[in-house]
């Protein structure tokens, strides 16, 4: 197990915080950014789940999960970071996986994290 140090974990939040409000385009809440996170920490995991795990109301979930799909909310073009299939045992239910640019942005995260760590440690 790896331990951090607090200054260690400050700087990690600072810098996923910041790479996410770049891609967010300053439009970044807390709940948003988690709908995001848990997709990449879970490929397939259903919408309808996903509100339940963040503590937001399936109306704000929806939200957020559209400001990282393909067209956002307003069907205007969106970041697409996650893509929403239908569920083919259940049609009601959408899977949430992120997309190639979602996997790329999520690489970048964790490269930016790592310099910021590699900053950090004494050697």
């Amino acid at each position: 197990m790896i331990t951090l140090t607090q200054d260690e974990l400050v700087a990690i939040l600072i810098t996923a915080l910041n790479e996410l409000r770049k891609e967010a385009d300053g439009d970044l809440y807390a709940t948003k950014a988690l709908a995001l996170l848990h997709v990449l920490q879970t490929p397939g995991v259903a919408q309808m789940d996903l509100h339940d795990v963040i503590g937001v109301s399936a109306a704000a979930n929806t939200r957020n999960v559209q400001d990282w799909t393909i067209y956002d909310r307003n069907r205007e073009r969106g970041r697409d970071f996650i893509a929403q299939n239908v569920d083919p045992a259940f049609r009601k239910r959408n899977l949430l996986t992120p997309t190639p640019k979602g996997q790329a942005f999520a690489k970048r995260l964790t490269d930016a994290v790592n310099r910021t760590l590699a900053g950090q440690r004494p050697r």
